[in-house]
């Protein structure tokens, strides 16, 4: 159980905790003990899409993915563009479901 953040070089000794590739950031998550847990750059970028996803899609969404992609270097509209589209379709489902419009 790690409850001081890894250094630099530290982290990427370790292997992401989700898939077992190389990591190259760490999060640390308050239901697994508040653990720092290494993750891959793909792992890292699911998972601040879900985030941002669970957070309802801030009005500056396109502006919060691309400094994620760009942290990776993985600056690329096509992703950014589907991943705001997937958002809105399970929205729209989701009120369909409710009865809204």
């Amino acid at each position: 159980m790690r409850r001081t953040p890894y250094t630099e070089i530290g982290i990427r000794r370790k292997k992401c905790y989700r898939c077992g590739k190389r990591s190259t950031t760490q999060w640390q998550i308050c239901s697994l003990k508040r653990e720092f847990l290494p993750l891959c750059p793909d792992c890292d970028i699911a998972l601040n899409e879900l985030v941002l996803r669970f957070m309802r899609l801030p009005k500056n969404l396109r502006q919060l993915l691309q400094r994620i992609y760009r942290k990776h270097r993985r600056d690329t509209d096509a992703r950014i563009d589907a991943t705001i589209a997937q958002f809105y379709r399970l929205r729209n489902k989701a009120r369909r479901r409710r009865g809204r419009k």
